[in-house]
């Protein structure tokens, strides 16, 4: 099993949410709540990437966001290398902008197309630090060689590069500051299938090299199995399953994640996983369902399901879940 303990702790959120106001009248007042998080726990920790899983508008990009003060919290804790994210001041939030960089979904419009790549990868060293001209020159070469780019690159502007070579420029600006933190937020989505296997090699390869931490925002399984050592399965706004990547994909124990893993797409014909299709589409985070929030689709949901919510236990060590239907006799978190 992986250790998902002992290591330093880059991120831990406790009880985090994140609502947005949708406003009517004619005092555009809030007159209801979208609960994009809705009370998350999350454990980051160095040496272990961790994916995020789950069905688009689930919450698992407005937590990341969250995580970097993008949006503040509406509620909870969240402390980044032991400091609060929450509470500190915008002005002091450069302990949290350098030490951790995120590559977005779209390797176009992150991308500055009036700035050459150069200076697009020089902008965090620009803004971070102190370093001459030369010395960040030097930087920028080396993360651009990293992703197995050239120098010459560094003069050329983005609409020059295909959207596979785009990704790896954006990578390039997040490694150059060394960061502790790397977030993905669905590196491999826009791009073709070609590019994304050279990507994720690249990603793992570095991973190994240099000891990068990945929060990796994803619905593809396969890039968190390919990437990550952890991985937490979100749910309308609720992590619903937490554990070891290997583990949880194996022996998943909720049926939210068994629906999930049951899409992968499989090739062996002999040995195909019984599929799990859910009913119905996935509620409204405006009025989510009363007690378990899955219960509305489980096909083993019972009739306490709809009264009370179930509380997040110890199934086995690091591997936790959120279900009435997990008979354990862990601990509970």
């Amino acid at each position: 099993m992986v250790q998902l303990t002992g290591q330093r702790v880059l991120i831990e959120a406790t009880r985090v949410k994140k609502y947005f106001p949708i406003k009517g009248g004619l005092l555009q007042r809030p007159v209801a709540w979208v609960r994009a998080v809705d009370g998350v726990d999350l454990i980051v920790r160095q040496g272990v990437s961790t994916g995020l899983v789950g069905e688009s508008g689930c919450g698992k990009s407005t937590l990341v966001r969250v995580v970097l003060r993008v949006y503040p919290a509406t509620e909870g804790s969240i402390r980044f290398l032991g400091q609060d994210v929450v509470g500190c001041p915008e002005g002091k939030l450069s302990f949290v902008r350098r030490n951790a960089q995120m590559v977005f979904q779209d390797p176009y419009w992150s991308l500055n197309p009036r700035m050459t790549i150069g200076d697009v990868v020089a902008e965090p060293l620009t803004v971070h630090t102190r370093l001459s001209r030369v010395e960040i020159g030097e930087q920028v070469k080396e993360a651009l060689e990293m992703m197995r780019l050239s120098s010459a690159d560094a003069q050329r502007y983005p609409h020059e590069f295909s959207g596979g070579q785009r990704q790896r420029i954006a990578i390039a600006r997040a490694l150059v500051l060394r960061p502790a933190l790397i977030i993905l937020d669905e590196p491999t989505s826009a791009i073709d299938v070609l590019a994304q296997a050279q990507i994720l090699n690249l990603l793992r390869s570095l991973q190994k090299e240099i000891n990068l931490t990945y929060l990796t925002v994803s619905h593809d399984l396969a890039v968190v199995s390919h990437l990550c050592k952890a991985v937490a399965v979100m749910y309308l706004g609720k992590v619903v399953e937490y554990g070891p990547t290997k583990e949880v994909f194996e022996t998943p124990l909720h049926p939210y994640t068994r629906a999930l893993i049951s899409a992968i797409p499989e090739f062996d014909s002999v040995n195909k996983r019984q599929r799990v299709v859910l009913t119905g589409s996935v509620p409204s985070a405006i009025k989510p369902p009363s007690g378990c929030r899955f219960h509305t689709r489980c096909p083993e949901a019972e009739e306490g399901c709809a009264e009370r919510e179930p509380q997040t236990v110890e199934a086995a060590p690091g591997h936790t879940v959120a279900c009435f239907k997990v008979a354990t006799p862990g601990r509970v978190h």
